[in-house]
């Protein structure tokens, strides 16, 4: 490693964690911590990526969610994906990349301000390219946190956590 920076994933398939493991104790309780009250049982999740690998990587993240009654929704560009916030109507959390054909996630977030849907919490994934400013500007449009590409694990599950009830 380089001045603290994480060296890239190896593998592009994560193991489900074991049962009783540290990580799957941390997944087993985020669905018990009273941030808020779509927090406590997701309903829905929706995926927002151009990319079928980190598709399935955050299916495998999301399992206990999915083990607890939750939906995961896959969106492959924003315009889907405000098709299907609208179509599914209970979607409690976004995972959302910034960078995809049609509609890219900046302007998800800009049209999704106009609806209904603008307070449902979205997590940004970031890639080194992402300038900082794009960035910034999700925030400002309601992205209540934002990881780098390739992501890990634990910074997406210690995202989840940091929900605040108001953010939810």
């Amino acid at each position: 490693m380089n001045g603290g920076s994480r060296p890239p994933i190896r593998h592009p398939i994560v193991p489900r964690p074991a049962e009783g493991s540290p990580i799957h104790v941390l997944l087993a309780t985020l669905v018990n911590v009273p941030i808020g009250l779509s927090m406590l049982k997701p309903r829905a999740i929706l995926c927002v990526d151009d990319s079928r690998l980190v598709h399935s990587l955050e299916e495998r993240l999301l399992e206990p969610y999915i083990r607890g009654g939750a939906r995961v929704l896959h969106a492959y560009d924003g315009a889907e994906a405000l098709r299907m916030l609208v179509a599914a109507g209970d979607v409690d959390l976004i995972l959302l990349d910034i960078n995809m054909p049609l509609l890219n996630g900046l302007a998800f977030l800009e049209q999704r301000q106009r609806t209904e849907y603008r307070n449902i919490p979205a997590i940004i994934f970031s890639n080194e390219g992402d300038r900082p400013d794009e960035i910034a500007h999700a925030l400002t449009l309601g992205a209540v946190g934002v990881l780098p590409k390739p992501f890990v694990f634990a910074d997406l599950e210690e995202c989840l956590r940091s929900l605040k009830a108001e953010d939810v």
